[in-house]
């Protein structure tokens, strides 16, 4: 895998690095290495300009993409490029392969949070693919309405889905994920497998009491920036400073690509603050049970049931897997290896 200073660092670069992947079907894209160093020619150049424009919905000069077009160049490029159509909200985090697993985003709307888990998959015949939240790209407004995302990324994942392709979610994309089988089930494009990853299922009431984060939207961000960062420092900021210094220390980490503005950090707080206004507001009222295979993978709990109480929105029991470890750190290492194993073994069946 790549040295972590020359991965993706935000929703941009994570968009680059899924079009050279889809056009040189490499497994590893370093941020820093030109497509043309990487095997591209002039003819998967023009290539790699379509597949730029149709999953940002922006336009890079073909010259740029052949001089200095990596993709920290090109993200650069298009951070100040205007928006033109409706990009893509599913990006591919791994090459082509016989099974699909696609995760939905959580809170902060990031499908970078899904990378080590992808890397892990590869191995084993397993392509992930993730879902980056609206508002997450420069010139876009965030989703506020639960429902209103599930049914973005239904139709998108509509063109995608077949009998090997699985939906996972996430703290909150968990609910998402749920929502958007649903309606993949409606529409006659059932998937293979539903996975919720440690979070409890919404009563008939709403998701607010369970889901609502109850820290600041900056804190939630910062904690999707690792090793940037010091809780107990954050927290002794005053409220009105902590995004200024959140910036400032993500920056002098490289955490951030050069040239990203406070006003894109200030973007993605933006974005929380809507998802949490659409877990605020979500709830699924009476609904049909849903018939996907579903698996919850949890950590041990001593209130409520092993399966986080989303047996009663299915038409079968869920199947409930082990975890170790804490919430907050299941997609990373060391916690993220049984997340995998699991996974493997469950798609595989």
């Amino acid at each position: 895998m790549a040295d972590v200073d020359d991965g993706p660092r935000d929703a941009v670069e994570v968009q680059v690095q899924a079009a050279f992947r889809e056009v040189l079907r490499h497994r590893e894209i370093p941020v820093s290495v030109r497509f043309r160093d990487l095997g591209g020619s002039s003819l998967s150049t023009l290539q790699l300009q379509q597949a730029i424009f149709e999953s940002s919905g922006r336009e890079v000069p073909f010259g740029l993409l052949w001089q200095r077009g990596t993709v920290a160049e090109i993200a650069r490029a298009l951070r100040s490029t205007p928006l033109l159509a409706e990009p893509r909200r599913v990006v591919a985090l791994s090459p082509p392969a016989r099974y699909k697993l696609v995760c939905v985003h959580g809170v902060v709307g990031m499908a970078i949070k899904y990378q080590l888990l992808a890397d892990l998959l590869a191995a084993h015949d397993i392509q992930v693919l993730a879902v980056q939240a609206p508002g997450m790209l420069p010139a876009e407004k965030p989703a506020a309405d639960l429902g209103q995302m599930a049914e973005l990324y239904a139709n998108e994942l509509a063109t995608i889905v077949d009998e090997n392709t699985s939906v996972l979610g996430y703290s909150m994309g968990a609910l998402v994920a749920y929502e958007v089988v649903r309606r993949l089930e409606r529409d006659g494009r059932p998937c293979a497998n539903l996975v919720l990853l440690d979070s409890p299922a919404p009563d008939r009431a709403g998701a607010a009491a369970r889901t609502t984060p109850h820290v600041s939207p900056v804190v939630i961000l910062a904690s999707a920036l690792h090793g940037v960062w010091n809780r107990d420092e954050l927290l002794a900021v005053p409220a009105d400073e902590q995004l200024t210094w959140l910036y400032e220390n993500a920056m002098a980490r490289s955490a951030l690509p050069p040239g990203y503005r406070p006003d894109d950090l200030a973007r993605l707080v933006t974005v929380i603050q809507a998802h949490i206004e659409a877990l605020t507001s979500y709830a699924p009222g009476t609904v049909e049970p849903l018939t996907t295979p579903t698996t919850v993978l949890a950590l041990p709990t001593a209130e409520g049931p092993a399966d986080l109480g989303w047996s009663a929105a299915l038409s079968r029991p869920a199947r409930v897997l082990p975890l170790d470890g804490q919430h907050h750190a299941l997609l990373d290492s060391p916690a993220v290896h049984a997340v995998a194993d699991h996974l493997r073994r469950l798609l595989h069946d």
